[in-house]
């Protein structure tokens, strides 16, 4: 090890207190999803104390859509969270005639990113985002305020602390001590700190199409201090069973069911989704330790409006994450709406009777009464999955190890 990575590190461990500083700085800002602008703000004006030639862009989202048709998503915003959602793909023409591009826009939300050097050498990317978590446990956990940065036995408290302010902080204090110890890299490093990373993704897609690149990249994820070495895609998905209500008394009108509840049908939909989830983990083997090939979230039930009347409609909203080797996520959908039009088929005392697309994917079922139900799955935010392999690295230090 040469005597100027010698001075990086000891400058890194000797002003921990000045790094932990800085991390408290950015965890005070609020930036939650579609408010990232006044953090991307701090980062510029960090990186260009650094001497760094920064780019600060806004998202081109009809850019997006016409390079990356299969993989670009809406932009979304946490005050209005998954509102537009799609049966196979998003589209530009969709958001165009949403009338939601008030809300789901870019406007005062840029990327920012910093290539260290542009000699077409070997390269790594550090790889961050800018958008904050919203759920708050933690803090509350020890009755700290979601953007006070405070520390509690050697931990910091706030929003974003982890995911990913830390890292961040992280990254911005590497390439610091780098640069004051006068380090001279064998390498290409690219610095990149998007926005809407939360159920989009768009901001590093963005920079994709800018030409940010690399070889390699190390996404500043929370992992607990392990290495991940692929990126699982994700989708949020919402399945709806409408019956007819009845009043209790009606339910069994002259022993003939006149009144179903949507209720009576979760068990099914159910156990179709986890024998899914079983289904894909066991399709191939994994390495020792790895994470599961396929993680399903069954999130939020809703339905009914009074207890003494069969539920009309019951609501079941969830996501679930993917490894990249089951497919792209117009597989991972198809998948999904096998296994409900399995359910349909099983369900008892009722029948398939057709299938159809419209904005959101429906299946039609008809029970034996002529009564009609149905039960349709929707899709929002979906991403698809994308390779990505990582040699192990150095655990972050104290001064950016924090909790969420």
């Amino acid at each position: 090890m040469n005597s100027s990575v010698e001075q990086a590190l000891d400058r890194a461990r000797s002003d921990e207190a000045r790094s932990v500083a800085q991390l408290g700085d950015l965890v005070r800002i609020r930036s939650l999803t579609g408010e990232e602008g006044p953090a991307q703000a701090h980062i510029e004006a960090l990186l260009r104390s650094l001497g760094a030639e920064v780019t600060v862009a806004e998202p081109d989202i009809a850019g997006m859509f016409g390079r990356f048709p299969n993989v670009a998503q809406y932009p979304t915003h946490w005050q209005h969270d998954l509102i537009l959602p799609y049966a196979d793909l998003p589209t530009y023409e969709a958001l165009q005639s949403s009338g939601l591009q008030s809300v789901l826009n870019y406007e005062g939300r840029p990327n920012v990113g910093w290539p260290l050097s542009r000699y077409r050498r070997r390269s790594i990317a550090a790889a961050e985002h800018a958008r904050r978590y919203r759920d708050g446990r933690a803090a509350r956990e020890v009755d700290a305020r979601p953007f006070g940065a405070e520390i509690v036995d050697g931990a910091m408290y706030g929003r974003g602390t982890s995911d990913m302010k830390g890292g961040v902080a992280a990254a911005l204090m590497a390439l610091t001590y780098l640069g004051e110890a006068g380090v001279k890299l064998r390498g290409d490093v690219v610095f990149e700190c998007v926005v809407n990373e939360e159920h989009a993704g768009n901001g590093t897609l963005d920079l994709v199409g800018r030409g940010f690149s690399a070889d390699a990249a190390i996404c500043l994820e929370p992992t607990s201090n392990t290495i991940a070495v692929s990126h699982p895609g994700g989708l949020y998905w919402r399945c709806d069973d409408s019956r007819r209500a009845a009043l209790s008394r009606s339910t069994l009108e002259r022993r003939a069911k006149e009144g179903v509840s949507a209720v009576e049908n979760l068990p099914a939909v159910v156990a179709a989704l986890l024998d899914l989830e079983h289904r894909y983990n066991v399709s191939r083997e994994v390495y020792p330790g790895a994470p599961a090939l396929f993680s399903l979230v069954m999130g939020k039930i809703a339905g009914g409006h009074y207890e003494t009347v069969t539920a009309g409609e019951v609501v079941l909203t969830g996501g679930a994450y993917f490894a990249p080797e089951l497919g792209d996520v117009v597989a991972i959908m198809q998948g999904f709406r096998d296994a409900i039009a399995a359910a349909n088929v099983r369900e008892s005392g009722f029948a398939r009777a057709s299938g159809s697309c419209s904005n959101s994917f429906t299946t039609t079922t008809r029970p034996c009464n002529a009564r009609t139900s149905r039960l349709r799955a929707r899709w929002a935010a979906c991403s698809p999955g994308a390779a990505a392999t990582a040699r192990p690295i150095r655990a972050p230090s104290a001064a950016t190890h924090a909790i969420s």
